[in-house]
């Protein structure tokens, strides 16, 4: 079995019946590699929605004791500080992550249009070689 890599380096040496095969392969790769963004994306949605809540509660803390505890939301303001900079931090990571992995997937793209073309002028190489005249040919 190839690698995504391999196929692409390959590719334009490879037989139409090679080229059929590693398209099938390359496109459930890009279905997994689309999957796992899917899983991605998610991560990072609740991320933000979990530094909105953060958010919402440092800009509406309502009765504050002298020590920072918020009586309306049962926290204090450090607890939530250092949820929002824990969340904030995470955040950045799965971001970037999540831009790997859309780079990942844009690759693999790159590689089905290239096994996608070699597949059509093979099966054009075959088609013109089928058609050409063997005999003399009468117009």
């Amino acid at each position: 079995m190839l690698t995504i890599d391999e196929i692409a380096h390959k590719t334009p040496s490879m037989s139409l019946p090679e080229a059929s095969d590693n398209e099938g392969r390359t496109r459930a790769a890009l279905a997994e590699q689309n999957r796992l963004i899917d899983e991605q994306a998610s991560r990072v949605k609740s991320l933000q929605e979990k530094i909105a809540g953060y958010q919402y509660v440092l800009a509406n803390p309502g009765w504050t004791t002298g020590d920072g505890f918020m009586i309306n939301h049962l926290t204090s303001v450090k607890t939530v500080t250092e949820g929002l900079s824990q969340a904030t931090e995470q955040l950045a990571v799965e971001q970037s992550r999540l831009a790997q992995m859309q780079e990942k997937a844009q690759s693999i793209q790159d590689v089905l249009a290239g096994l996608e073309d070699r597949r059509v002028a093979l099966i054009r190489q075959q088609a013109a070689e089928q058609n050409r005249c063997t005999s003399p040919c009468w117009l």
